[in-house]
């Protein structure tokens, strides 16, 4: 049911322009996160001593109800889909959580490895799946606007492939389901 569900999103937002070769779907990612700069906390506080208040904070972090699914295509194979899903955040009103599909350019493609990066104003995202093993691994580095503070974060998530993966030389591998 959601794979036709799926399908009739992607036909319908005009992304799905062939078939995809393709589908990768992955657990909801774990990880680790950093952050450095002036707490969120004096974000509206105006300091004189900001500088000397920077503070480095480190934890584990995780996508809860997420499953993020990557698709690729035979008619673009310099792309790849991205649909995160929707972000589960206790507090966040109904009407902020939406679940976004996005092109993204594919920066490595071989039988062992499939990349993907998002630019946006505040950071990047880059989105490593591994064919082979099942696995995916995801990077955040971003900076808050107007304030001094950067985060970075790894994830990780066990994914399901189906479909053929072919690199730029022609080599086809069968991913582990």
């Amino acid at each position: 049911m959601r794979s036709f569900v799926l399908t009739i999103f992607l036909t319908l937002t005009g992304i799905a322009q062939a078939q995809s070769i393709v589908t990768v779907t992955c657990q909801p990612p774990k990880g680790s996160r950093i952050s450095y700069g002036i707490p969120p906390e004096d974000w509206l506080v105006q300091r004189d001593d900001s500088q000397s208040r920077f503070e480095l904070e480190t934890g584990e972090t995780s996508f809860t109800g997420v499953n993020p699914i990557f698709l690729l295509d035979g008619e673009n194979p310099q792309e790849m889909i991205v649909i995160w899903g929707d972000t589960k955040v206790e507090g966040v009103p109904e009407e902020l959580i939406r679940s976004d599909a996005k092109k993204l350019p594919i920066v490595h493609l071989s039988e062992n490895q499939i990349t993907a990066v998002e630019s946006y104003s505040n950071g990047v995202w880059v989105h490593s799946l591994y064919p082979k093993l099942g696995f995916g691994v995801f990077t955040r580095q971003t900076h808050y606007t107007g304030v001094e503070h950067a985060i970075g974060a790894v994830f990780y998530s066990k994914c399901r492939f189906s479909g053929l993966v072919t690199s730029e030389r022609g080599d086809t591998v069968q991913p582990r389901e």
